[in-house]
């Protein structure tokens, strides 16, 4: 059991050294808890690789449906967690963490769409002020 923390430790510890610059990004110091140095520090960078990789194979899938097929993929990893945590039932090959790590990544590109989808309602609104008739001078002076 020793042995196994240790090796734990050690990977985590690798994790850190390799992800220095998104570290670098989020280092938001002093951190109030030693609960948030970890997460911030150790889980942080961990999930933005896996996303990354994920992301990298998925591309922008996330958009063909929208925030609707977002809930769909968020309701089926907190079912699966339900089922881990809750239940204490075996999930298949996915690990708790990866379940996890999935989950906060379907909830970070639903934010995405949500934030894009306001933006571009705002942008659509602007340009539509802009070119209403009311907007336009029709008084024939130049």
């Amino acid at each position: 059991m020793a042995n196994a923390r240790l090796h734990n430790l050690q990977r985590e510890i690798d994790g850190i050294q390799k992800d220095v610059k998104v570290r670098k990004a989020l280092r938001l110091e002093p951190y109030p808890t030693f609960t948030a140095e970890f997460i911030m520090e150790v889980l942080v960078p961990e999930w933005a690789q896996l996303f990354l990789q994920k992301n990298a194979g998925y591309g922008e899938m996330h958009r063909d449906l929208g925030e609707a097929a977002q809930y769909v993929d968020i309701h089926r990893k907190v079912m699966k967690l339900r089922r881990a945590l809750w239940e204490g039932k075996d999930i298949g090959p996915e690990s708790t963490e990866e379940v996890i790590k999935d989950l906060i990544g379907h909830l970070f590109l639903t934010l995405e769409l949500i934030r894009n989808t306001e933006m571009t309602a705002d942008e659509n609104h602007n340009a539509e002020q802009q070119t209403s008739p009311s907007n336009q001078d029709t008084s024939g002076a130049r």
